[in-house]
């Protein structure tokens, strides 16, 4: 059975007889009663009476006749929906904060000027919540600096970026090398952690038995620079600070014997299967790899 001998079932109901049904639906009247016919031998059920030349539907045919319209309502909703599901496709893109900076936008005017009519979603989250996100297919794909350990989540080397050790542009700090000991003995304002350009100084100063207690913690970079000013030294993304180094408003700081160079991965739950215009997306993201 298909949904169509339900609508032949209640173009029949609606319409009275077997012969209007047939000039609504532009078909031959046999069909409609042979599609009548089939639906009551499939089932075993009477669905019409037919006295007199007229047909009126019987006990088990009013009980059917409401279930058929809820299906057929229920189908032509899922038609439109999917319809709109292939015109306005829908993508989610996430990323931890750094490289969201660096993709964020080159994602929205890719998608823009490509699939104008796509539903994009570019969520931010931690390094870990990116990857545990993915695994639950919260997410088509997503960019973060944590390598999954998780079976279901693939991951593709992308892009680096480095960290780098600063303070303000007027404190004496500014230009000296410190061991990593020194470092954590000064007034520290950091990144929250679960953030790169905390996490990965942390393993760092870690290994060398060392360990860091800020003062000041916050999500945003740009609130760490007001306690750099009096004296705090801090770690962020070098895009971030470069252009303050270069106006003075920040001074860098060397630290002995550390790499802040940070990984990052682009990843994917490996049983994500991808539309045409999502699979185009992935690609074009994955070919900022190396220059994000």
């Amino acid at each position: 059975m298909t949904i169509r001998h339900l609508k032949v079932f209640i173009s029949v109901v609606e319409n009275g007889s077997v012969t209007g049904a047939a000039e609504t639906l532009h078909v031959a009247q046999p069909a409609v009663s042979q599609t009548i016919s089939d639906l009551e031998k499939y089932y075993n059920v009477i669905l019409f009476d037919r006295i007199n030349n007229r047909i009126s539907l019987t006990e088990d045919g009013k009980r059917l006749f409401l279930k058929a319209t809820e299906t057929v309502a229920a189908f032509d909703e899922f038609e439109s929906a999917a319809l709109s599901a292939l015109k306005n496709p829908s993508v989610s893109v996430a990323a931890s904060p750094a490289p969201a900076c660096r993709l964020f936008t080159k994602i929205y005017d890719y998608v823009g000027e490509n699939f104008p009519d796509t539903l994009l979603t570019l969520k931010t989250e931690s390094p870990q919540g990116t990857v545990n996100a993915v695994s639950r297919g919260k997410y088509c794909f997503a960019v973060t600096e944590e390598k999954p350990a998780l079976a279901n989540v693939t991951a593709l080397p992308f892009c680096g970026y480095n960290l780098v050790a600063v303070t303000g542009g007027e404190c004496e700090l500014g230009g000296a090398t410190l061991s990593a000991e020194k470092f954590a003995e000064q007034k520290l304002c950091l990144m929250k952690k679960g953030n790169a350009a905390r996490d990965l100084p942390e393993k760092e100063f870690a290994a060398k038995n060392v360990f860091l207690s800020p003062i000041v913690e916050t999500d945003e970079q740009s609130a760490l620079i007001p306690f750099l000013k009096r004296g705090f030294v801090s770690i962020m993304t070098e895009d971030f600070a470069a252009p303050l180094i270069r106006e003075k408003t920040l001074a860098p700081v060397t630290i002995e014997d550390c790499d802040f160079t940070v990984n990052c991965y682009l990843i994917k739950n490996r049983d994500k299967r991808f539309s045409r215009t999502q699979n185009a997306i992935f690609e074009y993201v994955k070919s900022l790899g190396g220059r994000a």
